[in-house]
């Protein structure tokens, strides 16, 4: 390994200082940001591709497989221009899915409200899409949306 000296021993590995680097490093900053910008831009176009489509259909099918709110979105609801379903009554109606599908260990909280956010973001995507609202008596519904009977 070499060290920088004011008087270098060569034969010691030693080299010698350059005492305005610290200047000369400060006039460099330009052209290396350029340069890291330059990589930057290499690197993504080079090395970043989208996954490729096999894993993308894998990863699709996994999620919709363990997706018990999606799941029980696609058995048990149904998409109904005009109607709405409060979301205590559709976090119920997933618990008594829920239970009857896996079992009572299933229903990991015992207030059907815990459930309302992970339905919500089930409802959230396609082609689910409800919109969350308030009914006249003030409580939060899905809107367009409706439950097919439990059996």
């Amino acid at each position: 390994m070499s060290s920088f000296k004011a008087k270098p021993d060569v034969s010691k590995g030693e080299r010698l200082l350059d005492k305005s680097l610290n200047q000369r490093v400060k006039s460099w900053r330009q052209a290396f940001m350029g340069q890291l910008l330059k990589g930057y831009r290499q690197y993504l176009e080079e090395t970043i591709n989208d996954p490729p489509k096999e894993i993308m259909e894998a990863t699709r099918k996994y999620e919709a497989d363990n997706d018990r709110y999606a799941q029980f979105l696609m058995e048990k609801c149904i998409k109904c221009q005009g109607q709405s379903i409060s979301t205590i009554t559709l976090a119920e109606k997933f618990m008594e899915w829920s239970q009857k599908m896996f079992g009572e260990q299933s229903v990991v909280y015992s207030h059907p409200k815990k459930y309302t956010g992970f339905l919500e973001t089930a409802l959230g995507k396609d082609p689910w899409y409800a919109e969350k609202d308030k009914n006249s008596a003030g409580n939060m519904v899905f809107k367009n949306i409706s439950i097919k009977h439990l059996s």
